[in-house]
């Protein structure tokens, strides 16, 4: 008798199953004689990995698209329109929103899915994660099914004309006495991230755009940033931030920190020098780092920041840059600054400090 698809491997690819904390694809039929007749495939320990090395080892196979289910809709979805279209954080993010997605609708088929069933979902997810969460999650699903009327699996998708519940703007402002004690407890367990957070703050950067800076993109004049937007529009936006004291000060130091290890390094047995990279921020063996793996070593030191009583509430990085933006008195130059396309965006989202407003003056011509 053959053995059963596992109830956890429910939202994973066709033939992907998942034991021990690791992904195995057990070809079937055509597929397994297209790879060999091997019966198992190891894929890695992550998603992310599972689903790139799926990808390579089933790209020439295909099966009649008239069956399609919504976990192979999703995972052609990510391959042909988010890993191409979108910024690599975006695709990660993606990658993990089909998870959720999929736990619910793996037994859709594309056609079966109604607005009632997307509305379900929001009033069960909304009970479980926040709104700003389960808009996301509903926003990936419309894309799915927006790809899937563009090859003809469907004809219109259920999710045209989806009410989104509320949200309100992130309105956490760090304080300056807040940016400065974790900046020095930062100082004290990694350099790097103590500098990278001072940069940041002065540069106002995306993450993304500071981990693909490169020492070529430094200028007599300033540094040169490749402001992020969507691949599918071109080529991302250089823009050169002119120098002021405070950007070269903490572009020395990220530079400097970059080539510091620290002293739990320096005592490991075999220590060997990081390679120089032509990255400003990378690896010990000189690669840039990924959104993911980089915010991995920043949260766990923002986490241990509160434990140890150096911080009464957490903050993200990306506060950093909205304290950027309302730090800067001027508007226009806070959006310039953070090389928003619009104003709006900026004032929005990114300045929360309490806004100064003056009252009357009358001059002296009182009653």
């Amino acid at each position: 008798m053959a053995r059963q698809r596992q109830k956890n491997s429910n939202h994973l690819p066709k033939y992907v199953m998942l034991r021990k904390e690791r992904y195995y694809l057990e070809p079937k039929g055509l597929l397994r004689e297209m790879l060999g007749g091997r019966a198992s495939f190891p894929l890695g320990r992550s998603y992310g990995a599972m689903f790139q090395e799926y990808n390579r080892l089933t790209k020439f196979f295909s099966e009649d698209t008239g069956s399609y289910t919504l976990s192979k809709l999703v995972h052609e979805y990510l391959s042909n329109v988010s890993a191409v279209e979108k910024a690599p954080s975006t695709y990660e993010t993606d990658v993990k929103t089909s998870r959720v997605v999929l736990r619910i609708f793996f037994e859709f088929k594309p056609e079966d899915i109604r607005q009632k069933h997307i509305y379900q979902y929001q009033n069960k997810r909304k009970e479980q994660v926040s709104n700003r969460s389960v808009n996301k999650e509903i926003s990936f699903l419309s894309g799915v099914l927006k790809y899937a009327t563009q090859i003809g699996v469907i004809d219109q998708s259920p999710c045209v004309g989806i009410k989104y519940l509320k949200t309100k703007p992130r309105d956490r402002y760090v304080t300056d006495e807040e940016l400065r004690a974790f900046y020095e407890y930062a100082k004290s367990k990694n350099p790097l991230v103590a500098e990278y957070v001072n940069f940041k703050y002065v540069s106002g950067r995306r993450d993304c755009e500071l981990l693909t800076m490169r020492f070529d993109h430094v200028m007599s004049e300033g540094i040169i940033s490749l402001v992020a937007k969507r691949l599918s529009q071109g080529e991302r936006k250089p823009v050169l931030q002119e120098w002021t004291e405070d950007l070269q000060e903490a572009y020395e130091k990220l530079v400097a920190a970059a080539w510091v290890p620290s002293a739990a390094t320096l005592k490991k047995k075999g220590y060997v020098p990081p390679k120089k990279s032509e990255y400003l921020i990378s690896t010990r063996k000189g690669t840039p780092y990924t959104g993911s793996g980089w915010r991995s070593i920043c949260n766990r030191l923002m986490k241990s920041a509160y434990e140890n009583g150096v911080l009464e509430e957490r903050f993200t990085f990306h506060d950093i840059r909205a304290k950027t933006s309302s730090d800067i008195e001027d508007l226009e130059e806070a959006s310039n600054v953070l090389a928003h396309s619009s104003i709006r965006t900026t004032k929005i989202n990114y300045r929360r400090k309490i806004e100064r407003i003056k009252a009357l003056d009358r001059k002296g011509n009182s009653y």
